[in-house]
């Protein structure tokens, strides 16, 4: 907590591809005229092949101390495939620990992400929201914080490739980015073509 999370792509120079990074900003760093200071810049996508894009961030807390078990989830479009059929997935990270190290759940090492589309056609776009919805069974507040709810819900949405147009998709993780239902379809393929689901909450 105190802690602000940001995501971005960036390209790096070799080869030339976009990255997703990461950076925590420790609030009360940035007091004008002063710039603030990024601290803890981390590569996340580490592909070094094909463009990492338009990544998305979320922030929930279960499982104990909510300014301890702090959890950051981050979703991106992956670049997949050859020249001759490239294609984007859904890659997703998690933190369990405020930051520090991410990984996809499923992943067997750290910094190796998830993909939770997989299916071999463009999956892009992506947004990602958590919800404190799950009340600890006792009220509880730290420095004017409700600390009250924890969750373990993480929504995704993103756009898919149905053969004809492009449709907007949901994803729900009821455990914490552990495993995920089966995709929605919150358009339809008869519907005209969808793009970009601005946000989720």
């Amino acid at each position: 907590i105190n802690n602000i999370h940001l995501v971005w792509q960036c390209k790096v120079k070799e080869p030339e591809c976009y990255e997703v990074f990461h950076a925590v900003i420790k609030v009360g760093t940035f007091v004008p005229p002063n710039p603030f200071t990024a601290k803890e810049v981390k590569n996340l996508s580490r592909d070094k092949s094909k463009h990492s894009l338009v990544p998305a961030i979320a922030i929930n807390h279960y499982d104990g101390d909510p300014f301890k078990n702090q959890q950051i989830h981050v979703v991106w479009q992956q670049e997949k495939g050859s020249e001759r059929g490239r294609y984007s997935e859904v890659y997703y990270m998690r933190s369990i620990d405020s930051g520090k190290i991410f990984k996809g759940p499923q992943a067997s090492s750290n910094w190796i992400p998830d993909n939770i589309t997989k299916t071999e056609r463009d999956s892009q776009m992506p947004s990602i929201a958590c919800a404190l919805d799950t009340f600890l069974g006792f009220p509880y507040s730290y420095d004017g914080h409700d600390c009250s709810y924890e969750s373990k819900d993480v929504h995704v949405a993103y756009n898919e490739d149905v053969g004809v147009d492009m449709n907007i998709f949901y994803l729900r993780s009821p455990y914490n980015g552990n495993s995920w239902n089966v995709p929605i379809n919150v358009t339809d393929e008869t519907s005209p073509e969808h793009w970009q689901p601005n946000d989720i909450y």
